[in-house]
């Protein structure tokens, strides 16, 4: 029998694990993803496509697999549910990223895995990845649905009418849009495989739905450190400089910041200075105040925020390597956000739940092994100068990699939820650390 790797990606936010109500309103939006779901999903069936069709050939053999917690069957709807999601994830990140793509775009799942982060399990192919943070996926549903069972945390009306919503949803934005023939059993199994069934779905959902109410609960009744929650408070001005800044350029930069450190006598001087320095461009970026929670700011500034000699009305100058000179003026403390109080209660979670994990506490098995995916041509990423959006935020065209013959979309809007799900911070990490990886072999 073998073993699941016990490994948790970090939690980062009470949302980790997306709420039904929210991934419901996906499904129904009117945005370019839902569209392509419904239109996908009609082709699919006027088309008589398979679930390879959509999927390629290579994630059909990660699927039904049986999983244990606890000694306890897992249902193979659930675990076939976070396997697709999980290869959903990575096929988004593939077209984002420049990871390694069939020739239909979907993440290749043969290609050679690398990495220099000595914690990680020994991973020779990104389907060695793959199925490392599927597993992690459910694990973790799976230990946060035995704590909440443990606190007594159940679904409420409510909460049975978020799920229903969702197929309400699927049934209205989809299924009922054209007059395509495809019913509600065939999209689910044409989506979540052969295994799947409505109220197999639905009970995983409902779990999903419990691990959402357990970490609320959690981060609710978490009991806070003072010195983590109440960080330095900072004010500041930017004399920003190029990284190929001449010497007399860093010089004139320089006499710019110490000639208003000056004339900044007192912060509320500063907050005038700071604001005539932005509005005539000597100052590049002026921010009246800005939290510097631990972990967030470029070392030099952090490192002057949370000086244990620092007092209030401190303002000097410092030279960061990554962004130049800044003035700095200290506020004193200030109260973190509530989201960055649940992202503390989760990190505080994820702990408990690791350190139970090794030490036998939870245990998941499977007793089947996985072959290897059949060997894909890979072709080169194609660069294109576009500006990517995600969660609100702009990424710059530089770092966009897309593919533009990318004939293949991952239809199904349920699992439009990983990149703020459980692991969406830690799969982001390494992804982007082997992708420097990568990069850096190649310039060799």
């Amino acid at each position: 029998m073998r073993r699941f790797k016990n490994v948790i990606a970090l939690l980062v936010a009470a949302t980790m694990v997306c709420s039904v109500v929210a991934c419901s309103k996906k499904q129904g939006d009117a945005t370019g993803e839902s569209t392509a779901v419904a239109s996908e999903t009609q082709a699919s069936a006027a088309d008589k496509q398979t679930f390879e069709d959509i999927y390629g050939n290579q994630l059909p053999a990660y699927l039904n697999h049986q999983y244990y917690f606890e000694g306890n069957a897992i249902p193979l709807t659930e675990s076939n549910y976070y396997f697709i999601q999980a290869f959903s994830d990575l096929c988004n990140y593939a077209m984002y990223y420049g990871l390694p793509q069939t020739p239909d775009g979907l993440i290749d799942l043969s290609a050679e895995y690398v990495s220099d982060n000595p914690d990680e399990p020994d991973m020779q192919t990104w389907g060695d990845f793959f199925v490392e943070y599927a597993e992690t996926q459910l694990l973790n549903t799976c230990v946060m649905n035995k704590l909440a069972q443990e606190r007594g945390i159940k679904l409420d009306d409510a909460d049975m009418a978020d799920i229903d919503g969702f197929f309400d949803d699927i049934q209205k934005n989809v299924i009922d849009v054209d007059d395509t023939g495809i019913t509600m059993d065939e999209y689910l199994k044409l989506n979540f495989g052969d295994a799947c069934t409505k109220e197999e779905l639905s009970n995983v959902l409902s779990h999903m739905k419990i691990a959402e109410r357990y970490m609320a609960d959690y981060a609710k009744t978490y009991e806070f450190n003072e010195e983590d929650i109440m960080i330095p408070n900072i004010r500041y001005a930017l004399f920003y400089l190029e990284p190929d800044a001449t010497e007399e350029e860093i010089a004139a930069q320089q006499a710019e910041c110490e000639k208003m450190l000056a004339a900044c006598t007192s912060l509320e001087v500063f907050d005038v200075e700071g604001g005539i320095g932005q509005a005539n461009g000597s100052v590049y970026e002026y921010g009246p105040e800005i939290a510097v929670p631990k972990g967030q700011m470029v070392p030099e500034f952090e490192a002057w925020a949370y000086d244990e000699s620092r007092e209030v009305g401190d303002i000097e100058m410092i030279r960061t390597e990554a962004y130049g000179f800044f003035i700095v003026g200290y506020l004193g403390l200030t109260e973190v956000s509530d989201d960055v109080k649940a992202s503390i209660a989760m990190k505080a979670l994820n702990s408990e739940m690791q350190e139970k994990i090794a030490d036998g506490s939870y245990k998941v098995t499977c007793d089947e092994s996985f072959e290897p995916a059949p060997v894909a041509t890979t072709p080169a990423p194609t660069y294109e100068h576009v500006t990517v959006i995600r969660d609100g935020e702009e990424y710059p065209s530089k770092d966009s990699i897309v593919e533009k013959d990318y004939s293949k979309t991952i239809i199904i809007a349920v699992l439009a939820v990983a990149a703020g799900g459980i692991g969406g911070a830690g799969i982001y990490g390494s992804i982007m650390k082997n992708k420097e990886k990568k990069e850096r072999k190649a310039k060799k």
